[in-house]
């Protein structure tokens, strides 16, 4: 051969008989010509059309958002991408079907706790635009402790006294964030998870119900006993203001079926 070019700068030989040079490209479409001329004045040609693509895909995550606190061990990751080019989209590096307009959406596994959610947007031309998303996940529902009233506790029903502890199922959280519900009314819980109130008594139960950021609830039902009745008592041997000249034998009787001793 007696020359090659390309766009008419001519390509040096390398070792092994192949040409090489180094072209710019614009942004946009390209158009390479290439030209081989041998000893005797033959000249060859081929155009190669290129485009140079250097804007990344643009890529939209619309759930979850960004500190989502998710309910379960899995979560529907969803969004849209869009670009001149197929893109492909990964999340976490699992590969995604895109739909026709761009739309994805797939299910990530979660593990209790911290999560990263990494999705990925990738043009044909090797660009990359990267979402991430910091969520977590839990399964486990706030506990309850409760130590007043007891099982069966029997009172004037005027007012009662309920305490006790409660904490959340993620160890991340604080048992100060759970919202915790005593016969329906939210009461204020301690940093270490600590509450106590009186509350109303109008039934036979009293309830206390906790909800986490997550929004599980845990509940815990005590039945109490209302007695407004008082006991019935009968003494014997003796009559109210009776006279006696010796020791005197006196019985006692009291009925009540709450009698504390």
């Amino acid at each position: 051969l007696a020359a090659v070019r390309v766009n008419g700068s001519v390509m040096a030989m390398e070792l092994g008989g192949t040409y090489a040079l180094t072209v710019s490209l614009t942004e946009g479409a390209n158009t390479l010509t290439f030209e081989a001329d041998d000893r005797a004045g033959n000249t060859q040609s081929r155009t190669v059309h290129v485009t140079r693509d250097s804007t990344a895909p643009g890529l939209v995550v619309t759930s979850p958002a960004e500190g989502a606190r998710i309910a379960a061990l899995s979560t529907q990751v969803q969004g849209t991408v869009n670009d001149a080019s197929t893109v492909t989209v990964t999340i976490n590096d699992v590969s995604v079907a895109v739909n026709g307009d761009g739309s994805f959406s797939a299910t990530a596994i979660l593990s209790a706790g911290a999560n990263t959610l990494r999705v990925v947007a990738r043009d044909s031309a090797g660009n990359e635009t990267v979402v991430e998303r910091g969520i977590r996940a839990n399964v486990i529902p706030p506990a309850i402790l409760l130590t007043a009233p007891v099982e069966g506790q029997v009172t004037r029903g005027e007012s009662l006294l309920v305490q006790g502890w409660v904490s959340p199922g993620d160890p991340g959280d604080q048992a100060s964030e759970v919202i915790l519900r005593v016969q329906g009314a939210v009461v204020g819980v301690g940093q270490d998870g600590s509450f106590s109130v009186s509350v109303a008594l109008s039934g036979s139960t009293a309830t206390v119900a906790a909800t986490d950021l997550y929004g599980l609830t845990s509940q815990v039902v005590r039945t109490v006993v209302i007695d407004q009745v008082a006991p019935v008592i009968e003494v014997g041997g003796i009559a109210d203001g009776e006279r006696r000249n010796g020791p005197v034998t006196i019985t006692f009787t009291a009925t009540d079926p709450h009698l504390t001793s």
